[in-house]
């Protein structure tokens, strides 16, 4: 995980990172409900998404998000991630499973998207 900080002021807004799962790199971030509506989500995700592909040349990157957050949802969408299935997490804070959307990022599908396709 790595934090997300105001340019600015130095805040911590949220964190923002890669976790190994069974079907492949994970992202995920977190932002402070002070902080939501406000882009920090997209800009850090998009710089995290570009340095899996762009350093690590990792084939793909999946993310869930729950099925009724849809400011997650538009996140993933404006940095390219495609629906690929529905499932569901247990939520330790709500003591529950809750219905996710899963999506997924191929490295090729966003290097052709951004222009760094050769």
């Amino acid at each position: 995980m790595l934090g997300i900080f105001h340019k600015e002021d130095g805040r911590l807004l949220g964190c923002v990172g890669l976790q190994k799962t069974p079907e492949g790199p994970e992202l995920g971030y977190w932002i402070g409900r002070d902080y939501w509506r406000q882009g920090y989500a997209s800009e850090a995700a998009g710089r995290l998404v570009k340095l899996a592909f762009e350093n690590f040349a990792l084939p793909e990157l999946i993310a869930s998000a729950v099925t009724v957050n849809e400011a997650s949802h538009r996140v993933l969408e404006k940095i390219g991630f495609s629906v690929c299935g529905t499932g569901e997490i247990y939520s330790r804070a709500q003591n529950c499973h809750l219905p996710v959307i899963h999506r997924r990022l191929k490295r090729n599908d966003w290097l052709r998207a951004t222009g760094r396709a050769a």
